[in-house]
């Protein structure tokens, strides 16, 4: 099966406000120590502004996914991969392809999976590109590996770009200003992690 994703043009997604919405709760106690919960991966909300330009693109899209269904979009501040690590499955006849995230300092990092690969990938076994066969690409950014191989010992490399799934928020709104011209008011989206993605898509 291949994944078809309505895409929100790179025009409009270029121009789009991230913000990185939460994921902790907390609960300051008398002795002001808060009491800090993670309650799942932080996601990313996105603004993005309608030219009247792409009205009747972003008319088609909005009638056609409306909230219900997904929709890509290339983030405009992380969308490639350059020699990004894959996470090896435990029994190492796979591999998902992602990021991680991991700052200069200090030993924090997290590992974020991509979903969506646009245009052409690179995929590296031990530093060495990957014969056809040996590493074969499918849906939802999984590499099938043959032969196996031993995580925590071989690596798998990933070169691309990549789009990330999102939902609108809100109900989209547009105002008419002329005769057959009109414009959509800002649009929110939301990221969707992969057990959502992939039970919307499948």
């Amino acid at each position: 099966m291949t994944v078809s994703i309505t895409r929100i043009p790179d025009q409009i997604a270029a121009n789009a406000t991230v913000t990185y919405v939460p994921d902790t709760s907390k609960n300051t106690s008398e002795s002001g120590v808060s009491g800090r919960k993670l309650m799942r991966p932080l996601l990313r909300n996105y603004l993005v502004t309608i030219s009247p330009d792409y009205a009747d693109e972003m008319q088609a899209i909005v009638m056609a996914a409306g909230t219900r269904y997904p929709l890509s979009m290339r983030d405009p501040v992380a969308n490639s991969l350059v020699e990004e690590e894959a996470l090896i499955a435990s029994d190492g006849a796979s591999a998902f392809v992602g990021k991680t995230w991991a700052p200069s300092t200090g030993n924090l990092s997290v590992f974020e999976r991509v979903l969506i690969l646009d245009g052409s990938v690179l995929i590296k076994i031990n530093g060495v590109a990957a014969t056809s066969g040996s590493a074969v690409l499918g849906d939802y950014g999984v590499i099938t590996l043959s032969p196996v191989l031993t995580p925590g010992v071989d690596t798998v490399e990933v070169t691309a770009s990549y789009l990330r799934p999102v939902c609108m928020l809100d109900a989209p709104s547009a105002n008419a200003f002329g005769p057959g011209q009109y414009q959509f008011h800002d649009i929110r989206l939301e990221q969707i992690f992969a057990a959502e993605f992939i039970r919307l898509t499948s």
